[in-house]
């Protein structure tokens, strides 16, 4: 067998959203989104670097960097980042200063794995097919349910997207399950209130969503995972409202029998204003995959090689933060275990393949 030598790089790039209400003017509000969205990238980097050493032990080096020529394969494991700041956000809102979306309030992770397969001589590579399975990743093209007394029924529209080919499938669901939605409409009358509340009961209640667009939404299943596999699974959606004045969501997506890296997907919350009132619904149904299979290989046409070839793939994962925060803690602790175990599952890999290295 040919010798390899394996390397992984990690990099961190750190947003901010466009609008600074306490800046004094726009130059302000640059340089105080740029200073946010350093301390967002270090703080990362700091729970990465952390993670890697605590997996890979005092004896393996960390080198630092950020930019390589393309192509440029680093060696051993490589960690690095640098701060956008607002800079990509004016950009893509057309210098709307008032925008504050999520979608600009991150940070993006990527992890990157390179396989360098020294050969001695011409010969033939033959096709080299390899199958990985284990992440995942969905998108929400589209949720309908309808829901009153008890009932909810719906339909939903998802992509299926396989985290390391990224060759993706569409999946159609049929769902059902059970939901209310109560509410209280305030009078001086007792009797008005009290019969707002039974015609909420009553009332019917339709919902829609669907993801942003690129927003992906990252998963592990407990087994080696084919399309094909994903068809007949079951998936269900929970959503929760309450309203005090204010109207808040939560919204969370499951596949009830892949194991708890793929259990309550947090959907993007939802608020508004409202008056008083509770409603959730829960839905279950089949996945039916719509379309035809991409394959479940990465394969490379037959070829001569000689020397050195590369095999590089990679993901990016995306930590969103609250409004002017840049704490590693103030990241939703679904993100955070999911990315917490993405980085340590990455460098047990890695820390493997040296220790067979090694033996060999």
């Amino acid at each position: 067998m040919a010798p390899q030598a394996h390397a992984l790089r990690f990099t961190v790039v750190a947003y901010a959203s466009p609008r600074w209400r306490a800046a004094s003017g726009a130059a302000d509000a640059d340089r105080r989104n740029e200073k946010l969205a350093e301390e967002r990238e270090r703080n990362v980097l700091v729970i990465v670097e952390r993670i890697l050493r605590q997996t890979l032990g005092p004896t393996v080096p960390i080198h630092g960097g950020t930019s390589h020529a393309q192509g440029a394969v680093p060696q051993g494991v490589e960690v690095g980042g640098y701060s956008v700041g607002s800079r990509d956000s004016l950009r893509a809102t057309h210098g709307d200063r008032q925008n504050n979306d999520e979608a600009y309030r991150k940070v993006d992770v990527r992890f990157e794995r390179f396989t360098a397969t020294t050969y001695t001589g011409m010969r033939s590579a033959g096709q080299v097919s390899t199958r990985i399975r284990k992440w995942w990743a969905v998108r929400i093209d589209q949720l309908h349910v309808t829901y009153s007394g008890g009932n909810a029924t719906g339909d939903a529209d998802l992509t299926l997207i396989n985290g390391d080919s990224m060759k993706s499938m569409r999946a159609k669901v049929h769902l059902d399950g059970s939901g209310y939605n109560v509410g209280i409409t305030p009078s001086p009358n007792p009797g008005k209130m009290l019969s707002s509340l039974f015609r909420s009961v009553a009332r019917t209640r339709s919902d829609s969503y669907r993801d942003k667009p690129k927003t992906d939404h990252s998963f592990g299943c407990n087994r080696e995972m084919g399309f094909a596999d994903f068809n007949g699974q079951t998936v269900t959606f929970k959503k929760s409202t309450y309203t005090v004045g204010v109207k808040g969501s939560t919204m969370s997506l499951t596949f009830d029998n892949l194991g708890s890296d793929a259990s309550e997907l947090m959907l993007t919350p939802m608020g508004g204003i409202g008056l008083i009132g509770l409603g959730h619904y829960a839905v279950s149904g089949r996945l039916h995959l719509v379309g035809p299979n991409p394959g479940d290989w990465m394969d490379q046409d037959p070829q001569v090689v000689s020397n050195v070839a590369t095999k590089h793939d990679g993901f990016t994962l995306t930590l969103t933060f609250p409004t002017g925060k840049s704490r590693y803690e103030d990241i939703g602790i679904v993100d955070r275990m999911k990315f917490e175990s993405l980085v340590e599952g990455h460098a047990a890999r890695f820390a493997q393949q040296l220790a067979k290295k090694k033996d060999n």
